[in-house]
């Protein structure tokens, strides 16, 4: 149940329902507002697709090079807010307050439903790689022959005959 003073916020959170913020979203308002305080000519639709649009790239990385997701993930908000901070990029409180009253919440909400139907989608298709290899090295062992596929035993062999990286 809200409290009295929560009922007016936009979103109905107050400070007491933080933590029902889930991370996903959570880091969707993060950057919506980080953009907002850059944008100059910014529309609200630009600033969400945007802020989408990286959280979706981290979450993609994540699956695929968790290290370039963790760097991404720490280098877009340091970059937004060095921008701010050193580059004179902060519009005023009366443009980021324009800006933020352009960004349509329903759009928002859609949005962040796409990143979590993403996510979802993300971490099934990992999972049944996952699996597919899994049974193709199982089924390799139990044929009695070696356990690394075609490629992996030829990218071997030509290291081993001096086909290596440079400089190695």
């Amino acid at each position: 149940m809200l409290a009295e003073a929560d009922r007016d916020h936009p979103l109905g959170l107050g400070l007491n329902d933080l933590h029902r913020i889930e991370p996903l979203g959570f880091w969707l308002l993060v950057l919506i507002t980080l953009l907002a305080a850059a944008a100059k000519d910014r529309s609200g639709v630009q600033i969400v697709v945007a802020a989408s649009a990286v959280i979706g790239g981290a979450r993609l990385l994540a699956h695929l090079k968790p290290e370039i997701a963790h760097e991404l993930a720490k280098a877009v908000p340091i970059t937004i807010l060095s921008f701010i901070i050193i580059g004179g990029g902060f519009t005023g409180v009366e443009p980021f307050l324009r800006a933020a009253e352009e960004i349509p919440l329903e759009l928002v909400d859609s949005y962040w439903l796409g990143l979590i139907v993403w996510d979802i989608a993300l971490t099934a298709l990992w999972f049944g790689g996952q699996q597919v290899r899994w049974r193709r090295r199982h089924r390799r062992e139990l044929a009695g022959g070696p356990a690394d596929n075609v490629l992996q035993r030829l990218a071997a062999r030509l290291r081993r005959i001096g086909y290596g990286e440079p400089g190695a």
